[in-house]
């Protein structure tokens, strides 16, 4: 095996590297920039070998993208032991958040291309088979994909916003700049005792918690690790689970009735 250094001005690169180093690798760059931050020389300087090298494992850089997601994927949503579609959907669908949000970049390709890596099939079948069964019939699969997706996009979302990849104007802190300017509104809210300033400054409030802190107490906070979701992103995407799921029970019990 050649060890990448020079001999007689010819660069010799590391060629014996196993289709396992080069996703590790991958996994590394993507923790540190992104899933398309980084390009197939990068990995290749990261591994001391030639593109050529990742190629003849891959194919092209599609294919390490997807090695590297289906590496994820199933460490972030195992299969589950439960045998209701309920606590099945919760068991995958809550470590989501805290197992992806290190890796910028895995949730956003996986709500565009899809799950459909050959090693995360089992855990389809198994969800839509658990769905069918529970009631939803032919809907199975269309209940699965509004699950999946609502939370995959959610965290892609939370992905862009962080990495700046969004592009999204105006910013979080523009929203509460507005939020708490000045309003003409005369009287009171919609409910006639809440002034609307008020809600909006209970808002600007909300908004605020999403910055990259977690709270020590009042008017204080700590930065958080890199590799964990704020307390509020965390308690977000929670309501949003819990609410996805009550929705779809709410569609269950609606057929029930219809029959």
């Amino acid at each position: 095996m050649s060890t990448g250094n020079r001999s007689g001005g010819r660069r010799h690169y590391r060629t014996g590297i196993s289709a396992d180093a080069i996703i590790d690798s991958a996994l590394s760059l993507t923790r540190e920039v992104g899933l398309q931050a980084w390009s197939t020389r990068d990995l290749a300087t990261r591994l001391d070998t030639s593109l050529s090298v990742l190629y003849r494992k891959f194919g092209d850089r599609a294919g390490i993208e997807a090695a590297v997601v289906e590496r994820v994927i199933l460490r972030a949503m195992p299969m589950s032991s439960a045998t209701d579609w309920r606590g099945w959907l919760t068991d995958m669908l809550a470590p989501a958040l805290l197992r992806l949000w290190p890796y910028p970049g895995v949730a956003e390709w996986t709500f565009f291309h899809g799950p459909a890596l050959p090693s995360v099939i089992p855990t389809i079948s198994r969800g839509i088979e658990l769905l069918r069964d529970g009631g939803f019939g032919e809907d199975a699969p269309l209940a699965y994909s509004v699950a999946f997706n609502t939370v995959i996009s959610e965290i892609a979302l939370s992905d862009q916003r962080r990495t700046g990849r969004s592009g999204v104007q105006p910013t979080r802190a523009d929203f509460v700049q507005v939020l708490r300017a000045p309003s003409d509104t005369e009287g009171h809210g919609p409910d006639g005792n809440t002034p609307p300033q008020h809600s909006a400054e209970e808002m600007a409030t909300f908004i605020e918690q999403f910055d990259a802190v977690n709270p020590t107490g009042a008017g204080g906070g700590v930065p958080c690790p890199p590799d964990q979701p704020p307390v509020a992103t965390s308690r977000y995407f929670a309501y949003l689970l819990d609410s996805v799921i009550a929705g779809l029970q709410h569609q269950l019990d609606a057929r029930s009735e219809n029959r």
